[in-house]
């Protein structure tokens, strides 16, 4: 079980704390840092293989457009289908109710 007196000491130690930095989870400088470590090893990776930045979001948006163009392209398909059917169904079962009708 925990202690009450060092869960009240943690509660007042991130009261103390700035809105900014409970916002950001640490000092401003602690995680500039943290944040420009992380760039320069990202940036690496990416230039290891040989990516840019530009490309990745050309990349994406392509990608984003390709789908819609698919989902759109399949939609299209579907309402066909719908309406190729219902060029005979639709006739045919108001045929039906009609006779039915004279019962």
């Amino acid at each position: 079980m925990s202690d009450p007196n060092s869960m009240n000491e943690r509660n007042t130690l991130s009261d103390s704390r700035s809105g900014l930095e409970r916002f950001l989870g640490d000092t401003p400088l602690r995680v500039a840092v943290r944040l420009i470590i992380l760039s320069l090893v990202v940036g690496f990776v990416l230039s290891a293989f040989q990516l840019h930045p530009l490309e990745l979001v050309r990349t994406m948006i392509n990608f984003i457009e390709r789908a819609f163009i698919s989902v759109f392209n399949s939609l299209e398909d579907f309402i066909s289908y719908i309406v190729l059917g219902a060029v005979i169904v639709v006739p045919v079962w108001f045929l039906l109710r009609l006779m039915k009708s004279r019962d």
